[in-house]
């Protein structure tokens, strides 16, 4: 006497899913101090890099020429990061003793998640703005400005002579 039916539900992708997410979650934590080292270093990269653009910008426009706007725009857009950065180092000795267990867990587990996502997340920033500051030309003719032509008075030139 055994049962009609039989009902099967497969977990496997549930698991699979809540797995991976605590891995994800996990990882900003666990990889906090490679990724702090990291976001470093590329920045280092990147302040060299806008300072050989600056200087080649500046150089350009000691010519009359004018610089780009995509230029200006990366040079702003790293202005705007390195605040970012700074922001976030601001934290770093307190976001570091947080952690417990070899770097595994955290005395306050949501806010070194917030912390080590926003590392992660300004690090990719960081390098795809470091890829993006390559500039082959970075400036251009400066648009001449429109000269009005005045007609000089007669009277005032021939009494001089």
């Amino acid at each position: 006497m055994g049962g009609c039916f039989s009902v099967s539900l497969s977990c496997d992708q549930a698991v699979n899913q809540v797995s991976q997410c605590l891995c994800v979650k996990q990882s900003y934590i666990h990889n906090l101090e490679d990724n702090l080292s990291a976001l470093e270093t590329t920045m280092e990269d990147l302040k060299a890099r806008r300072d050989d653009l600056s200087r080649r910008v500046d150089r350009e426009e000691n010519k009359g020429l004018r610089r780009l706007a995509q230029v200006q725009v990366w040079l702003t857009r790293v202005e705007t990061i390195e605040s970012q950065v700074k922001d976030l180092f601001s934290f770093r000795k307190t976001e570091l003793q947080r952690l417990c267990l070899c770097v595994f867990c955290s005395k306050s587990l949501k806010l070194s998640y917030l912390y080590g996502k926003r590392v992660f997340m300004t690090l990719r920033e960081v390098e795809s703005l470091k890829s993006d500051g390559v500039f082959e030309v970075v400036s251009e003719q400066a648009q001449a400005s429109e000269v009005l032509e005045r007609a000089i008075r007669q009277s005032l030139v021939e009494k001089q002579c």
